[in-house]
């Protein structure tokens, strides 16, 4: 949001991936923000940006996996969950990150080609049918 020049400023700065992109006014995203170093390039002195950011607790997916229990709860009351959700967190991020889009997906409606189209008959790493539609 905001009146800039998204050509000369205001650019979107995703450390890890190593990309900078060009946000103009009105554009959306949706970052994992805990687990992306982001910031913004800066923009003309008389121009304005405006940006808003939505946060959600661990604690709310903390509770959720735990059956509406704390941890300290989940560990007295059934240690064998606590345990086998302990295990698990640590891949917890790559699960997160399977539900993000990738750049052929987020292409597609505009190219018209699914991934699997431009495979050819194989599926998506050559080994498989296509999916059915």
């Amino acid at each position: 949001m905001g009146t800039f020049d998204p050509k000369k400023g205001g650019h979107l700065v995703l450390w890890e991936p190593k990309l900078i992109l060009e946000f103009p006014p009105g554009s959306t995203l949706l970052i994992p923000s805990a687990t992306i170093t982001h910031s913004n390039v800066p923009i003309s002195p008389q121009e304005t940006r405006t940006s808003f950011t939505q946060y959600c607790s661990g604690g709310l997916f903390r509770w959720v996996d735990n059956g509406g229990r704390s941890d300290g709860e989940l560990r007295v009351q059934d240690p064998a969950l606590f345990d086998e959700l302990g295990r698990k967190k640590g891949g917890r991020w790559l699960e997160g990150l399977a539900l993000l889009a990738t750049m052929e997906e987020v292409a597609e409606p505009f190219t018209g080609k699914s991934e699997v189209e431009e495979q050819g008959s194989g599926g998506v790493d050559g080994s498989s049918p296509p999916l059915e539609s």
